[in-house]
């Protein structure tokens, strides 16, 4: 092969073998850079499935967090219409309660109207039997029975001023009791209401903020993608390093989000519950003063009367004591 190729240069052979030779040099230079031109294709195309997984991934996750929040707020609502029947059942009761007051009230008024006529009309009669014996009284003794009869007068007079004044006492105290009773009770229904509304708008004001957070957080995440396409462009280290750093924020705002949620709804459950408390407590406060204020009343009631009585009995006495020593006289 020595001679042959010794032979083929001195026939003039020797610069087709020197471009033979650079030609196949070309040719393994093309065929690597064809390799490396494949290998580069390559790991595009592993890079571009690298990033088309992680946008599935980032999609799931905002997916996911969208139910979340879709199943919080149900929850939310869920436990709205709940607190709202329950403050309508409230209401309800309240409203029994005040209508049973109502009818025990006008009951009680009817029974003192009725005393009030028959006390009134036994009195007429008493008055009547009293001023038919001073008549014959007078007829017998006219000076000494007319004195008798002024001085009869002037006490009855009097006690009926006196029984008078008290019973408009009476009824002006029992009017106040009943007007204030109105007043509180008018009171305590706007405040609840005045609560219900507050809360309910409070509740609306926090599902629209964490609307508006969703939205935003959808915003910024879509910028971020956009600014990973461009910085990927740009540098394929730098953008996988920054989708990195991304994605852990991302979780980690997520996670304080969702810590937040829980520690404001359980602050929110907490305080309904000390509010609900102290308005049982305030109810059963109102309750016992009522009652006492009733006894109070009751025993007021019956201490007039018994003096009323006992100043009857009295007068009594005197008139049929009277009545005997001018028989005796």
């Amino acid at each position: 092969m020595a001679k042959k190729s010794k032979f083929m240069s001195w026939l003039g052979f020797g610069k087709s073998d020197k471009k033979q030779a650079e030609a196949d040099k070309q040719q393994a230079l093309a065929q690597q850079q064809e390799a490396e031109r494949l290998a580069a294709e390559k790991a595009e195309a592993e890079r571009e499935e690298q990033a088309r997984i992680a946008a599935e991934k980032a999609q799931a996750e905002r997916l996911a967090i969208e139910k979340a929040n879709a199943e919080l707020l149900a929850k939310e609502q869920a436990e709205a219409q709940a607190q709202q029947q329950a403050q309508a059942a409230r209401l309800a009761e309240q409203e029994a309660q005040m209508r049973l007051e109502q009818e025990r009230m006008a009951a009680q008024r009817a029974e003192q109207q009725r005393l009030d006529t028959e006390r009134e009309q036994a009195e007429q009669d008493e008055k009547l039997a009293i001023e038919k014996a001073n008549a014959e009284l007078l007829a017998k003794e006219q000076a000494e029975a007319q004195v008798q009869q002024q001085a009869q007068a002037a006490r009855l007079a009097e006690q009926e001023a006196q029984m008078r004044l008290e019973q408009e006492r009476v009824a002006a105290e029992k009017a106040e009791a009943e007007r204030l009773e109105q007043e509180r009770i008018a009171q305590e229904q706007a405040e609840a209401e005045r609560a219900e509304q507050e809360r309910i708008a409070a509740e609306k004001a926090e599902a629209d903020r964490l609307e508006q957070e969703r939205i935003a957080a959808e915003q910024a995440e879509a910028e971020r993608l956009e600014q990973e396409r461009i910085a990927a462009e740009q540098a394929e280290v730098e953008r996988a390093e920054q989708e990195r750093i991304a994605a852990e924020a991302e979780a980690e705002r997520l996670e304080q989000q969702r810590i937040a949620a829980e520690q404001a709804e359980a602050e929110r459950v907490e305080q309904e519950r000390i509010a609900a408390e102290q308005a049982e407590a305030e109810r059963l406060e109102q309750q016992r003063i009522a009652a006492e204020q009733a006894e109070a009343e009751r025993l007021e009631q019956q201490r007039i009367a018994a003096e009323q009585a006992e100043a009857e009995r009295l007068e009594q006495e005197r008139i049929a004591q009277e009545q005997a020593e001018a028989e005796r006289a």
